[in-house]
């Protein structure tokens, strides 16, 4: 899985494992919502169009498999 930017630098303050788990939750997510997802500062994570902070990473939904 690919990690760039902000989330890097938490990756060295932070437990690694709750990194990965708000990356994968994010994957996750903007494939469920069909949406952009955002990882804030704690860590959570918020669709992007509703993020009122600066985020530490951006998931793309990049498209994907169709339900229907």
């Amino acid at each position: 899985m690919y990690v760039s930017g902000e989330i890097e630098k938490v990756l060295a303050f932070m437990d690694s494992e709750d990194c990965d788990i708000a990356i994968r939750a994010a994957h996750t997510m903007a494939q469920r919502f069909r949406e952009d997802m955002a990882i804030t500062q704690d860590l959570a994570v918020v669709k992007l169009s509703e993020c009122r902070e600066p985020p530490l990473e951006i998931v793309t939904f990049a498209g994907g498999l169709s339900d229907d």
